[in-house]
């Protein structure tokens, strides 16, 4: 497959999941307190130093009796208007490379699409595709599906006409990853 174009996003993006309770504490005041969780995925080992990439992410659970609601924060059209990127975005190829397999990337990026009103994306409509770089699946892995979901969602969200492509590496190691953008 040959990219017509590799664009480059990145986005920090702070995200809060509405769990009723979970890790809550109570202050003297009675003011509920996030809990912070911390992906195995994002901690870097002594013996990882130069040979493993990580992700760079955290999890902040607020508690909200009942949770629901709609998404606080960025939308695809206040980012779009902060990098000055028109609502289109551009029509070529996004390729992004993340380590490990994601099982559930058509269906949250279709999630994703549809919470903010933006076309699908799909394998049966041309425009998402799932690559394993080393020719078999992954193991999967909840880290890193965390961050090809922030990934591909918010390319998607910057370039709603363009194709995605996710590669996925066979590890984290810098090998299988270099070996995946190749």
């Amino acid at each position: 497959m040959r990219l017509k174009a590799v664009v480059s996003i990145v986005v920090s993006v702070v995200f809060a999941l509405a769990v009723p309770n979970l890790g809550m504490s109570q202050s003297e005041n009675g003011q509920s307190h996030a809990a912070v969780l911390i992906p195995a995925t994002t901690i870097e080992h002594p013996e990882d130093v130069g040979l493993r990439a990580h992700t760079n992410h955290m999890i902040l659970f607020e508690g909200k009796p009942g949770g629901g609601g709609s998404p606080s924060g960025e939308t695809p059209s206040s980012l779009r208007s902060v990098y000055k990127i028109g609502s289109s975005g551009g029509s070529g190829v996004i390729a992004i490379v993340d380590a490990l397999d994601y099982p559930t990337a058509e269906n949250d990026l279709n999630v994703f699409s549809a919470q903010f009103g933006l076309p699908e994306c799909t394998t049966a409509n041309g425009c998402f595709k799932k690559v394993y770089a080393s020719g078999s699946k992954p193991r999967a892995n909840c880290g890193w599906a965390q961050e090809a979901a922030l990934d591909i969602e918010w390319a998607h969200a910057m370039a709603p006409n363009a194709k995605i492509v996710l590669v996925e590496a066979a590890t984290n190691s810098f090998a299988n990853l270099f070996a995946a953008v190749t």
